[in-house]
């Protein structure tokens, strides 16, 4: 479980799985205190001393990827569940991934919990969108069921066997925003033959709290990600947004035509951008929330936009210089 400045909701998480039993087997919880600056490091010594059970790891990176690989270097069981540091789990949660282990080993399964919004979150602007999107990413997830596309792994309630990271096979580290780090090992997982599946048995509720600009922000975030994403696995192109061309990756050259070109330069401009989080702003303070729902996802796709176009223009040029070397050898020795 890593965390970083989530003390308040922490606390209940930590509680809530330690309270879990898993029949006749031993467990051991790990949570990788990423930085933290909230007095989160201090209260977590603090119950790792009266519960044995508990370890606390201190990675010397920052960022989700290096403080899941932290994690899996310290954990010792047979099975490793991830949870995200806001996801309350209820007593039967370890019981249900175990279970569903037993059932598939020695195949290599990867389970997916499902993760539902907790019906005490606040219902603000920012908190019912989230909590709109988990529900309905969870709702795609239960049409599936055993049959899951590897693009649904979400670190926030998963389990995988250990052995599955024995040979090296770990968290990018190269992705340290927000998004697609743990996508892009399922796609590696699924390479090797590993099977994806859904279960609703092992439910995790979101404690969401989260404001209008935090939101935003991952999806600029969010965007950046995205073009390191595609180069790594392209064929993925199909399944995601690619408001821009990414070099390397055929499915994203599509000709638009000359107006649909202008309407993406009008909307990922800056000034589209600040007049939508404007009228956002506005419509939330007027207390029109259908309108400003809809302003907020056009907001966030438009932030989503201008990361990515500034990622693939980076991408491009790294690229053209890369090639210009070797162009330049070619025509001295032709």
């Amino acid at each position: 479980m890593p965390t970083h400045n989530r003390l308040a909701i922490l606390r209940e998480t930590v509680a809530r799985v330690l309270a879990c039993q898993v029949p006749g087997e031993q467990r051991e919880v790990i949570v990788v205190n990423d930085h933290s600056t909230d007095g989160t490091g201090e209260w977590l010594r603090a119950v790792a001393e009266r519960e044995p059970g508990l370890q606390v790891v201190n990675p010397e990176g920052r960022g989700r990827a290096q403080a899941r690989n932290a994690g899996l270097a310290a954990a010792r069981g047979e099975l490793v569940i991830f949870l995200d540091d806001d996801m309350w789990v209820g007593p039967e949660f370890l019981e249900a991934h175990w279970a569903a282990y037993l059932e598939t080993r020695p195949e290599p399964v990867v389970c997916v919990g499902k993760m539902r919004p907790y019906p005490g979150n606040e219902p603000t602007l920012a908190n019912l969108a989230y909590d709109r999107r988990l529900a309905h990413i969870d709702e795609c997830m239960a049409q599936f069921g055993d049959d899951l596309p590897c693009r649904y792994l979400c670190t926030g309630n998963v389990s995988m066997p250990r052995r599955l990271f024995e040979g090296g096979l770990v968290f990018n580290e190269g992705f340290a925003g927000y998004s697609f780090e743990d996508t892009e090992l399922g796609y590696r997982l699924a390479r090797q033959g590993v099977r994806f599946r859904y279960l609703p048995e092992a439910s995790a509720e979101h404690r969401t709290d989260t404001s209008v600009e935090a939101l935003l922000s991952k999806q600029a975030e969010a965007g950046r990600s995205a073009v390191r994403f595609l180069q790594a696995h392209p064929e993925a192109a199909e399944h995601l947004e690619t408001p821009y061309e990414v070099p390397g990756v055929v499915s994203t050259r599509r000709r638009d035509s000359m107006v649909k070109r202008l309407v993406k330069a009008l909307y990922f401009s800056r000034p589209a951008g600040m007049i939508l989080e404007t009228l956002l702003k506005a419509s939330a303070a007027l207390g029109i929330r259908g309108s400003a729902l809809r302003l907020l996802y056009w907001a966030g796709y438009a932030r989503y936009g201008r990361a990515y176009r500034r990622e693939a223009r980076a991408a491009a040029r790294l690229a053209a210089s890369s090639a210009e070397p070797a162009r330049t050898k070619a025509v001295r020795h032709g």
